[in-house]
């Protein structure tokens, strides 16, 4: 766009760019979702708490990686816990979201997440099965 674009040139540009490029993505930074006097609804509560177990089991893969006495028990803890971990991030925020738009990128988001841990952990242990690593315990590392 011109820079000596005049002010109405410059509305029209902006309001052509939602309309089509963002697809609405973002109207919910404008929309209020019913909160009164500075408390929180229902919704806001439910996924407030998804999301603190969501972090809780980011923090059990994480204990149970640095924890657990070999590769496999390590890739096992750490893939479950952090795939579920993601979805229920995934789903809190979900729930914050007020376009159904947001809630599928964030499916979208939690697929690939579950395909690229699956993959690695799958490539970590088949590394690991043919020698190429240590499958030692965690007396055996000190």
């Amino acid at each position: 766009m011109d820079e000596r674009a005049g002010p109405t040139q410059r509305g029209a540009a902006l309001c052509h760019a939602r309309r089509h490029h963002f697809a609405g993505l973002f109207r919910h930074a404008t929309r209020r979702r019913g909160r009164r006097r500075g408390r929180l609804n229902i919704v806001e509560w439910i996924a407030a708490g998804v999301l603190t177990l969501g972090a809780v089991f980011y923090l059990a893969g994480t204990v149970g990686l640095l924890r657990f006495p070999d590769v496999y028990s390590r890739l096992h803890a750490l893939t479950k816990a952090d795939n579920l971990g993601l979805l229920l991030v995934c789903v809190g925020l979900g729930l914050l979201a007020a376009d159904w738009q947001v809630g599928a990128l964030l499916g979208t988001i939690w697929l690939l997440g579950l395909l690229a841990a699956t993959v690695s952990a799958h490539l970590i242990a088949r590394h690991a099965r043919h020698g190429h690593g240590q499958a030692t315990t965690n007396s055996e590392e000190s």
